[in-house]
């Protein structure tokens, strides 16, 4: 991990789910075009699992879990309700085209990341 200061502890509402068929070779190093979103929802009221029929295209949703943190050596961020989706994108272009749509009282952060060579999510 190249940061540890904003981590969350989430809980899947529902995970990733994609086939191993198609996977590319061992010492594959060409990265794929396609990219993935991540989008962090935040707000001052809890989520339930119904706000992933709102996020269209989403791969994968979680949400906050509210356990107590049982590795303490990586402080986990409390106090915070969020609603975490990843959606896959053939290019970089069409994720920068892709609108998150606004929600009266969620705050939205969008990260943009970069499949590696031999990930699933090409």
């Amino acid at each position: 991990m190249i940061d540890v200061d904003d981590v969350l502890l989430l809980r899947p509402v529902h995970g990733f789910r994609l086939a191993r068929a198609g996977r590319p070779a061992v010492g594959t190093v060409h990265a794929p075009a396609s990219a993935v979103l991540a989008t962090i929802h935040l707000r001052d009221e809890e989520f339930d699992d119904s706000f992933a029929d709102t996020v269209p295209r989403a791969l994968a949703c979680y949400r906050t879990e509210y356990a107590e943190n049982d590795f303490p050596a990586l402080p986990v961020r409390t106090g915070v309700h969020a609603f975490v989706t990843f959606s896959r994108f053939d290019s970089v272009e069409a994720l920068d085209a892709h609108a998150t749509p606004a929600r009266p009282g969620v705050q939205v952060h969008r990260l943009r990341l970069s499949p590696t060579p031999r990930s699933l999510l090409r």
